[in-house]
């Protein structure tokens, strides 16, 4: 199941997609997606902050590719550079920022805790 569409995508963004993005974001939608359902018990009606992690998701994959952090180009004399706000967002991997976000907008806000020992 998708919790959203390449209509939501083209929305966020504010323009239609070419063939290639639209490939791209299907592949990333439906990935997230996936991600998201093996993870969490996501009901038939998902809530919004579901299908607002899945676009972002897209529109990160379609803006910066490649997951970049930062950039720079040099032609000639002319130098351009800058930074990519979140890049470790890029991917089909949620943050725990984002888990955080779908825990409290299903219900839970139960997180297990890993146990340490100093004897092991």
């Amino acid at each position: 199941m998708r919790f959203a569409t390449i209509e939501d995508v083209e929305a966020r963004m504010g323009r239609g997609l070419a063939q290639a993005e639209r490939e791209i974001a299907e592949y990333v939608l439906a990935a997230v997606s996936d991600a998201i359902a093996g993870e969490f018990d996501v009901p038939d009606d998902p809530p919004a902050v579901v299908r607002l992690i899945v676009v972002e998701k897209a529109v990160g994959a379609l803006n910066n590719p490649q997951g970049l952090a930062s950039f720079s180009e040099q032609i000639g004399s002319y130098q351009r550079s800058g930074t990519y706000p979140r890049a470790a967002d890029v991917g089909i991997r949620l943050s725990d920022a984002e888990r955080r976000m779908i825990r409290r907008a299903l219900g839970s806000t139960f997180r297990p805790v890993p146990l340490r020992t100093p004897y092991t």
